[in-house]
């Protein structure tokens, strides 16, 4: 069984993302991941840089390894990174809808899809035990999508 030092960082699952089709992936491997409980619970300042950068690269690594996976017929989950510097704390996913390609004169089309992407991320962030743990320890969430031919679709943050 994999033990990550990383005391207080319960992130067994944290890399597995909201709206996430959990059957696709290798939950042996990711429920096997044990993160210790803290003797004492701190704040999301009180956990150094260090420390979550650890803690997110641990979870990425993991998680990295089964991707890129099909979430549905309309998107791709392709990449996790994680982001920690001076103080920004950033876990980064990166999908792909496979069924869309936007031409490049029509941004307005792009900003649509965000636009009724965005809510749904949103409120599964606010309700899931994930959500709650990336803001015990400060780390935000970067969603970006690309068309089918990589160009960007759009991107956003959910703090």
């Amino acid at each position: 069984m994999k033990t990550a030092k990383l005391p207080g960082l319960k992130l067994a699952i944290l890399g597995l993302a909201w709206l996430t089709n959990l059957a696709a992936l290798d939950l042996d491997e990711v429920s096997s991941l044990k993160f210790p409980k803290p003797k004492v619970e701190k704040t999301a300042a009180q956990y150094t840089d260090d420390e979550v950068r650890q803690a997110l690269r641990y979870v990425c690594d993991v998680v990295s390894k089964q991707l890129p996976v099909s979430m549905d017929s309309e998107t791709r989950w392709d990449s996790i990174l994680p982001f920690v510097h001076k103080g920004q704390r950033l876990m980064i996913y990166s999908y792909t809808l496979p069924n869309i390609e936007i031409d490049p004169g029509k941004r307005d089309v792009a900003a649509k899809i965000i636009k009724d992407l965005k809510p749904g991320v949103v409120a599964a962030f606010n309700t899931s035990e994930q959500g709650k743990e990336f803001r015990r320890l400060g780390v935000s969430a970067r969603y970006t999508y690309r068309d089918s031919i990589g160009a960007v679709i759009g991107e956003f943050d959910v703090p």
